[in-house]
């Protein structure tokens, strides 16, 4: 399997690589820290796949999914990471997060009422 023969997918501490040819999922790695955060930041080289959530960021071999290792961001908490590779590929895009953090704002208030 090779980058461009994936779409990474990534909800609910999981990331999925599904195949682009036929839609069947290649692999599945639920990420550390159980399933309680909705959010999950993924960006990826040919090699490699980075996942950001619940204030850990994790590296995933592309080819099998299998967990390569984490960081545990010491001191910088919880909340939505952007990340990104030298040279401009990031993820989330700058609109995607504002949008998130617009529809939390909204949220609170509602429940503020």
């Amino acid at each position: 399997m090779t980058a461009d023969e994936v779409v990474l997918v990534a909800v609910k501490a999981r990331v999925l690589a599904i195949s682009k040819s036929d839609g069947r999922t290649i692999w599945t790695t639920e990420l550390p820290g159980g399933l309680s955060s909705n959010f999950v930041t993924v960006i990826a080289d040919r090699r490699h796949v980075f996942a950001h959530t619940k204030g850990q960021v994790h590296c995933l071999a592309l080819s099998t999914g299998s967990l390569l290792w984490t960081n545990e961001l010491p001191g910088c908490g919880y909340g939505i990471a952007s990340i990104a590779f030298p040279g401009g590929e990031s993820a989330p895009h700058p609109e995607a997060v504002q949008t998130i953090a617009d529809e939390e704002a909204s949220a609170s208030g509602a429940a503020a009422s």
